[in-house]
Parts: structure tokens; sequence; C-alpha cells
């Protein structure tokens, strides 16, 4: 009991330590704001440790047995230099070396211990709890017979293949910078916006979010949360350092490992009301956004996942949803408007406790931001407008709501591309001027399988999505002037994939024939989404082969 209640403190005051080192740091940036500041991170770091989330924490910490006590400090000393990096080289740092009136590098002995000793005592125990809750629902609730499992293992296999196979032909999905066509062109030391205009380049090859810590005020905490999916492919790696671009091949079959986990865990929630689920699982796994985007190292695949971990532990393991929820928010700050389904209307709590609770989550999620040290990253002029600079749209309310149906279309269809040559060749969606037909029917559709179906949990899930997604980029033009919405697709999909599929499964299942029907449709876009891959693939051989 006694060793317990040691194990409890030191983690209350490795948070508290951590805070308060976090607070200084902001105070010295921003003095205006030191007394409200150092209010807040006082009051929500001791609400935090009183809190179940902090308490099952503790558990973790001290269940941990002492064999893996070596591996959990090394993970934890890894992430340390990962932050303490990145917080190294900015001006802040620099700010509280010389606050404290201390050589250079003795502070930055203190920082590193101070957050060693942090990790320490709260991410490992954060990691356990996390990981092991998430794979023992995930592998609880989805039952894969033997049979199954040999089969997705032989298809796993052939995956990576195909992707390492890709991998040695052309770097453009990983780092197109490897090539000499486009050296002329810099943008803040990086190589970007080759495919869809995604950042592969400065967030792999350069910065490599996913082991190394990068903060952004859009994606806060996503380190946090790739780290340990990509650690141990990156250890690998590492380990057979002879094989080329090992780390980025395992990296896109990871994340395709993700997608189908996504995809399953929406087939667990939607299988009692569909007639073809399985079906469903195939048609949203081969939508061109699906099929494409795992190739691309990119930020979206993890955030896609957690959103959906969030939606699915609500609904099958409500008990669980705060980490889901701080994982959601933390690697994409978008997943903060998924708040709402937190709700819980059949429950016969008032509506006061229900506001109550939610806002109880947001407080959590808030106080991880501070634990963490990304609160002053909010307030930082830069960040503040690399999280606000989409918003401002020139291309007009018309156009956006053009854009907008486009995007629905290019979820499910491959769209109209081009090779944008300007500068340095660019595989890009073509400039939308007209409304497309069949994106309005797929939006129409959908709003009438929600009028239809609005009594089941996920479409109230989806349907609430799908108007995220019209407000962001119908209303408000996001990333509009980018002409490339394709780019957010995999994020927001799912959402009018299922409601477009649950009423045509309805239709449709009243014939006899319903099933070959489906499979029918599914084949066909399916076969022409294929056509889009090699599209880009060939786009990616032709202009960016290996060596170059």
């Amino acid at each position: 009991m006694k060793k317990q209640k040691n194990h409890a403190f030191m983690a209350q005051l490795s948070i508290v330590l951590s805070g308060l080192m976090t607070t200084i740091v902001f105070f010295v940036h921003r003095d205006e704001l030191v007394i409200a500041t150092f209010i807040l991170s006082v009051l929500s770091l001791c609400y935090f440790s009183r809190s179940t989330l902090f308490q099952n924490i503790q558990k973790e910490i001290i269940a941990i047995p002492k064999t893996v006590h070596g591996i959990t400090l090394l993970v934890a000393i890894t992430v340390a230099c990962s932050m303490l990096s990145n917080f190294n080289d900015s001006h802040v740092a620099r700010h509280f070396v010389s606050w404290l009136n201390l050589p250079h590098l003795s502070g930055q002995i203190i920082l590193f211990l101070g957050t060693t000793y942090f990790l320490f005592f709260y991410l490992t125990g954060f990691y356990q709890l996390f990981l092991k809750k998430m794979f023992l629902f995930l592998a609880s609730d989805i039952q894969v017979t033997t049979k199954r499992k040999w089969g997705f293992g032989l298809l796993a296999i052939v995956l990576l293949f195909f992707i390492f196979t890709i991998n040695q032909l052309t770097p453009v999905f990983f780092d197109p910078g490897q090539t000499n066509l486009i050296h002329d062109y810099n943008y803040d030391g990086f190589f970007i916006d080759v495919i869809f205009q995604t950042d592969t380049d400065p967030l792999f090859s350069h910065h490599n979010v996913f082991v190394r810590d990068r903060p952004s005020s859009r994606q806060p905490l996503f380190s946090l949360f790739s780290f340990p999916f990509a650690a141990p492919l990156y250890a690998i790696s590492r380990l057979l350092f002879f094989i080329p671009n090992l780390y980025p091949s395992l990296m896109m079959w990871l994340q395709f490992l993700l997608t189908f986990l996504s995809a399953l865990m929406i087939y667990q929630l939607v299988k009692k009301q569909l007639k073809h689920p399985k079906l469903f699982l195939v048609f949203y796994l081969t939508t061109y956004s699906m099929l494409i985007f795992p190739f691309i190292l990119e930020r979206f695949i993890f955030s896609l996942f957690y959103l959906v971990l969030l939606v699915y532990l609500h609904d099958q393991h409500k008990e669980e949803e705060s980490i889901a929820f701080i994982a959601a928010i933390g690697t994409n700050l978008l997943a903060f408007a998924m708040g709402a389904v937190l709700f819980d209307w059949k429950s016969k709590s008032s509506w006061v406790m229900q506001v109550r609770y939610v806002i109880k989550q947001i407080a959590i999620c808030l106080m991880m931001l501070i634990i963490f040290g990304r609160l002053p990253i909010f307030f930082y002029s830069g960040m503040l407008y690399d999280s606000t600079r989409w918003i401002t749209s020139e291309v007009g309310f018309v156009n956006q709501l053009q854009q907008f149906s486009e995007f629905i279309f290019g979820s499910f269809i491959f769209p109209e591309t081009v090779v944008n040559i300007r500068i340095f060749p660019r595989y890009e969606q073509a400039i939308v001027t007209n409304f497309n037909l069949v994106g309005l029917l797929i939006i129409v559709t959908c709003i009438i399988s929600v009028v239809k179906n609005i009594n089941e949990y996920f479409v109230k899930v989806s349907a609430y999505w799908l108007g995220i997604a019209f407000v962001l980029f119908g209303l408000f033009g996001w990333a509009t002037d980018q002409h490339n919405l394709l780019l957010f697709s995999s994020f927001f999909s799912f959402s009018f994939v299922y409601l477009f599929y649950l009423l045509l499964d309805q239709m449709i299942s009243k014939f006899t024939w319903s099933k070959q029907m489906m499979t029918t449709i599914i084949s066909g876009m399916a076969l022409y989404n294929f056509f889009g891959l090699l599209d880009l693939l060939a786009f990616a051989l032709h202009y960016y082969p290996t060596g170059g």
C-alpha cells in the first residue's frame, strides 16, 4: 500500500512539475497572460489528478512489471528526446534557459531530466492503459476465424510486397525531394505538394512527425499518438538498414492496416442495420479516397482511425471514451466538433448533466494539452496563421458549393485530374467550374437516407459529420483556394459513404438478386478506381522515377 501511495504521489508530482514548467516557459513568451494561465494550469492539473482517468493511469503505472521497466524507461527517454529536440530549437527554450540564468547545456540537461521523469511516470502508464484497452476491445469485439486470419495475413504480405516494389521505383509517395526534378523549388526548405497538395515531404522525410515531435496547432498531440505505432517500425528499419526504403514501406503498410481497422469498427457498428454488411466493408475500402490515400504518408489516416475509435467506444465501451476523445482531438483538432456525439440522448440524465459531461471531457483534453506543453502553440502568431489561413476563400460562395459537390463525388469515384507542370510536376484535381451532378445526387441520397433512418446511432453520427464537412467546405470555404478538397476526403468520407450505401442496400434488398446486383455495382466502382490508382502510379513513375 505504501509503495502504491509513493507511485501515486510521484505521478501527481510529475504532472504538477511538468505543467508548471510549461507554464513558466509560456510566461516568458507572453507576460500579459501570466496570472490567467497560471490559475488555469494549477486548477486544471489539480482537478485532473482527481479524475477517474488519472486514477486508471496510476493503476497502470503500478501494474507495470519490473521486467519491462527498462523498456518503458527507454520509450520515455526516446519520446523525451523527441519532444525536447523540437523544444530546444525554439526561441522559447532559449528564453527559459536565460531566464534561469543557466548555461545553455545545463538548461538542456534540466529540461531533459524533467521531461524524462514526467514521461516515465505518466506517459508509460498512459500508453499501457490506452493501447491495452484499445486492442483488448477490438480483439474481443471483432471476431475473426482462423481461416480468415490466414487469409488476412497472406493479403497483408502481398500488400507489403506491392508497396515495397512501388517505393523502389519512385519516391514520390514518401520523399519527392529525392529527385532532381524539383530541386530548384524550395518552400521553407521543403519540397511539397506533389500529390493533391499533401505535405508528405516535410512531414515525413524532414521532420518525420510519426516518431519525432513537431507540434502543430491543428494536430497538437499527433506525435504522442502516432509514436507507439511508428516507433517499432522505425526500429525495424534501423536494424535492417541494408533494405532500401523499408521504413516508408512499413509506414504505408501500417496506414493500410489502420484504414482496415477503421472500416472494421464501422462494420461492427452498422452490420445489424444492413442486409449486406460485408459488402459494405468492401464498398468502403474500394472508394477512391480509401484506395489511394493509404499510399501517401500523411496524418489523415491516423486521424481517421482515432475519430472512428471515439465513435466506436462511445457506443460499445462508453466508460473508455475519454482517452479516445483525447486521441481524436490530439491528432486532428477538427475532431473537437465530434464532441457533440458524446451526448447520450437515451440516457435518463438531464440535459444539464449531459452538458456537464461533455464539458468535462473537453476539460480533460485541455489538461492534456497543458501537461504535454502544447498550450503555448495556440498563441504563437505563426501557429495561429497556420490554423486560420485556409479559411480565407476567394473563389466565391457558388464555387465553394461546386467544389463540395466534386469533393463528394471524388471520395467515391476517381475524379478528373490534371498534371500541373508549373515549376514542377504535380498531380492535382482539375479546376472545378460547375456542379458535379453525380455528387449532388449522392448528397440527395444521403439526405433521404438520414430522414428514413434517423433513429440509428451511426446514421446520426454520419449525418452530423457530413453536416460538419458541408459547413467547413461549402459554407466557410476551407481550403477551396487550393482546389484540392480531395485531400480531406479520407477524414470525412465514411459519413456519406455509409449513408449512401445504407439507402442503396435498402432499395436493392427488395430484389431477389440483390447480392449479385450489389456485387456488380461495387466491382464496377472498384475497377474504375483501380484504373485511377494506375493513373496516379503512371504519373509517379513518369515524372518521379527513383534517381530521376
